[in-house]
């Protein structure tokens, strides 16, 4: 059986057609795993802070505690990129505020954030899209009625004395190579006392008074433990409540582990969606590819019916008052003067 330049070339690309179009593929479908798969920032270098502020402000504005976290990252950190922050599960009635990276001259970029089980304690995490100072700020309330422990309570708590005190915990989600920790001291409080003990105490044009810690080169999961402990009978805080406009509206009312809007839900949808609207469009695509290739390729040199079908190219020849010009059993061409098949000698 002989089989033509043509056909030779037809059956190969459609062989390594077959095999292109299976690589492009399995490319496609890896890639795409890859990018919506893993988590947001997930090709991101490790995050390091330059410096971070932590703020712990006993009944400032609200009965409970307030923690502030205001960090500026390193430049070598890559953008964009998600934040981390830690909230020990030690605190009781935790609300989260404002979750924010700050762009230059641009105020607080608010953020819907995700959090998650973490040890001891709660991770907190949000999408940071160009600007290297960020925000995050808590409350939590370690003063609850029923959690009367004295000043020497694990989590916190008041006696009926006023003797109030609570523990604050900080992780760091990423090495920091300047941290400095805050314990501000309520304006009507008394006998104010900090442990570890600190002789950095500084004071504003407020009237509040600061005890301050300083570290260097903390290491990512690394921990500080505070306890404070003081007196203070007056049940209203040091400074009125700033308006709701202030407090980040979706996120509210949301307590650890209770983001309102579930980011991770979200990049799993979106990647099922566009999985299956790749893998439909490469079906449509290979089956409109493979479908002419799936004709025969050779002529046998005698089959069935031959006589037959060279006698109704003869009568069609003969309608139209010409001869044919190829030969009707193996498709060779034939000179006005042939009466036989050059090739595989039919009578024409």
């Amino acid at each position: 059986m002989r089989v033509s330049v043509k056909q030779f070339i037809g059956l190969n690309n459609m062989v390594g057609g077959q095999s292109l179009r299976t690589l492009a593929t399995i490319g496609i479908i890896t890639a795409l795993l890859m990018i919506f798969a893993l988590p947001s920032g997930a090709f991101a270098g490790e995050a390091e802070f330059e410096k971070m502020n932590v703020s712990i402000q006993p009944e400032y504005d609200d009965p409970r505690v307030l923690a502030v976290f205001q960090g500026t990252l390193t430049d070598d950190t890559e953008l964009p990129r998600e934040a981390e922050f830690f909230i020990p599960k030690s605190s009781k009635g935790v609300q989260i505020g404002m979750a924010c990276e700050v762009p230059a001259g641009q105020g607080h970029r608010c953020k819907v954030y995700d959090t998650k089980e973490a040890g001891d304690f709660q991770s907190l995490t949000y999408k940071v899209d160009s600007a290297r100072d960020l925000f995050f700020e808590y409350y939590w309330d370690p003063f609850k009625s029923g959690d009367s422990s004295g000043a020497a309570g694990a989590a916190g708590g008041t006696d009926e004395d006023g003797k109030k005190s609570f523990v604050y915990e900080y992780k760091a989600a990423y090495p920091v190579k300047n941290l400095q920790i805050n314990v501000q001291k309520p304006l009507k409080a008394t006998e104010f006392e900090v442990e570890p003990a600190t002789e950095d105490i500084s004071k504003d044009g407020e009237g509040f008074e600061y005890y301050v810690y300083n570290y260097e080169n903390v290491k990512k999961d690394q921990v500080f433990t505070i306890n404070a402990n003081y007196v203070k009978t007056d049940p209203g805080p040091s400074k009125p409540k700033a308006s709701p406009g202030s407090v980040q509206p979706a996120n509210v009312a949301a307590g650890v582990g209770e983001a309102s809007t579930n980011q991770g839900f979200v990049r799993i949808m979106l990647f099922l969606f566009i999985l299956l609207f790749a893998a439909g469009g490469v079906a449509v695509y290979w089956r409109s590819q493979l479908t002419p290739a799936a004709a025969p390729v050779a002529k046998p040199k005698k089959k069935a019916g031959g006589a037959k079908q060279q006698a109704a190219t003869k009568s069609s020849a003969e309608e139209d008052g010409r001869r044919p010009k190829f030969c009707p059993n193996c498709g060779s061409s034939l000179g006005a003067d042939h009466k036989f098949c050059p090739d595989c000698g039919d009578q024409i």
